[in-house]
């Protein structure tokens, strides 16, 4: 058996290298300390929102990255009160309705995206909203989400 000397020869990112080009070779991916990147992201490129959704008010969970996309990955949502609500997620203040969920009263619902949503408008928000429509409690539904980004 023959003794094979390999040297592995990569190289080491802080954001999202560009798109290889067809037929093009792919170096290893490390992160700026070495590490081997095998994640569908890097720590870096991954935003997390907290908010509290109150009735009528559609409010912002990440707000626009300029000259970048955030894809809507995951997201919990927790109801603290005696109705169901039905809540929106759009991409853009106003924007079209691109996920809806009716999260139970006293309950949540948890939900991940794959492939995650992707934002089809660079530097734009994502919001959530609950939906007015029966009986609507003043309690807020809590929302927790995560988005990724991507500068293609």
């Amino acid at each position: 058996m023959k003794n094979i000397n390999a040297k592995l020869i990569g190289i080491g990112f802080k954001n999202m290298p560009a798109a290889a080009l067809d037929g093009a070779e792919i170096p290893p991916l490390y992160d700026h300390i070495g590490r081997t990147i095998t994640s569908f992201a890097l720590r870096g490129l991954i935003h997390t929102a907290y908010a509290n959704l109150t009735r009528g008010n559609e409010t912002t969970l990440f707000p626009g990255v300029a000259g970048r996309h955030l894809d809507l990955y995951s997201f919990t949502a927790i109801n603290n009160s005696g109705n169901s609500n039905l809540v929106s997620f759009r991409m853009g203040t106003g924007g079209g309705i691109v996920h809806r969920i009716l999260v139970p009263s006293y309950g949540s619902k948890s939900f991940i995206f794959n492939p995650p949503i992707p934002q089809d408008e660079m530097a734009a928000a994502i919001t959530a909203q609950i939906a007015d429509w029966g009986e609507i409690s003043d309690s807020p539904i809590t929302i927790s989400a995560i988005a990724l980004e991507d500068n293609l």
